[in-house]
């Protein structure tokens, strides 16, 4: 189990779950509405890494204020006929039918503006609404690897980047990540956002495999394959709720 540490900051205090890893070069911190993730190096001594925390703590008690804003904003996906769910940022009515279909298989397809999904006949309620949601996310998921399939060559072949594989994952903190090794993992929630947004955040990670950090160059390649930024970055600020909502 990883260790918890604690600071206190404006008469609170602050735990947050320490992970080290001999390939992680600097801190990163990651805030949830009710947890904190600190990733270091071997390296770094307790003290050093709790003074990097404790001069971040206006800023994590502020993150975390806004995502517990948001969560009531936009309480997570009940699963239930009715629901509206993004996709390629257009929202969608969920439709449930029951049907004779064998036990655990369902089935999710996109009609005009409507997810209709397909079901066990004769379900309890609670079961139901879990295979409306394993329904919807496995479609989610084949979207997301489908769409970005397709779009990451002509974005690879104008930088002149090409990774060694990519990979869809279930990513609860970011929206995607470049390994080491060249591997690009991307968040499938990506296929909620609109087109311009998926292929800024291939265009995003693909250029990590030349610059690891975000440096000017690495904003300048950005800006050379995806020259209006603004309307993007809004976007992902204003839907960060969606890595706890769709879950």
């Amino acid at each position: 189990m990883n260790p918890v540490k604690h600071i206190h900051y404006d008469n609170r205090s602050i735990s947050y779950e320490v992970i080290r890893s001999r390939r992680k070069k600097t801190v990163s911190i990651q805030v949830e509405p009710q947890a904190v993730t600190v990733r270091a190096p071997l390296w770094l001594s307790d003290g050093n890494l709790r003074t990097i925390v404790e001069k971040k703590a206006r800023w994590i008690t502020d993150k975390q204020r806004t995502l517990r804003r948001e969560s009531e904003l936009h309480p997570v996906k009940r699963y239930v006929a009715g629901e509206e769910f993004p996709y390629l940022g257009k929202q969608h009515r969920l439709v449930v039918r029951e049907n004779g279909i064998s036990p655990g298989e369902h089935d999710c397809t996109l009609v005009e503006d409507r997810l209709v999904v397909t079901v066990q006949r004769g379900l309890p309620d609670t079961d139901k609404r879990e295979a409306t949601r394993q329904a919807l996310l496995d479609w989610y998921r084949t979207q997301a690897e489908r769409k970005i399939t397709a779009r990451l060559p002509k974005l690879a072949s104008l930088l002149g980047l090409w990774p060694q594989a990519i990979e869809v994952k279930d990513q609860r903190n970011r929206w995607g990540s470049c390994s080491f090794k060249g591997v690009l993992r991307f968040n499938w929630r990506i296929i909620t956002a609109p087109l311009y947004a998926v292929d800024y955040l291939i265009a995003h990670e693909l250029c990590h495999l030349r610059h690891r950090n975000h440096s000017a160059l690495f904003w300048s390649e950005v800006e050379r394959a995806i020259p209006d930024q603004d309307e993007i970055k809004i976007w992902f600020r204003e839907n960060y709720y969606l890595m706890t909502t769709l879950s």
